[in-house]
């Protein structure tokens, strides 16, 4: 069963926006915003908190086939990009682009993949 491909409406330094959560590879804090990252390698500063997009997107519980964890303080991943995992320690994308995680989520990776 798929999900559809809601979009998540976020304010940015632009104006709000609509993003859909299929597109979205990561999101990195960037101070006491965040830098979401797509699939297409665009990036965008959006005005909201890690733990605000956190509590907004649903981590570490699947949506459909999306799933997204809170892999470290500093980064959201969508781990139905991933195609790796490296010496339980970072998550690989099938862009390439590696991002690390805290060992407190292997556990959960194991548990959910």
């Amino acid at each position: 069963m798929h999900a559809p491909a809601l979009p998540l409406l976020l304010k940015s330094t632009t104006g709000w926006v609509f993003v859909d959560l299929r597109s979205i590879l990561c999101l990195r804090a960037e101070d006491k915003y965040a830098r979401l990252h797509r699939t297409d390698g665009s990036s965008l500063v959006v005005l909201h908190t890690l733990n605000d997009l956190e509590a907004r997107i649903g981590c570490n519980a699947r949506i459909g086939d999306l799933l997204f964890v809170r892999a470290h303080r500093s980064s959201i991943v969508a781990i139905h990009h991933a195609c790796a995992i490296h010496d339980h320690q970072e998550i690989e994308f099938r862009n390439g682009e590696r991002i690390s995680f805290s060992r407190r989520l292997w556990p959960l990776l194991r548990e959910l993949a």
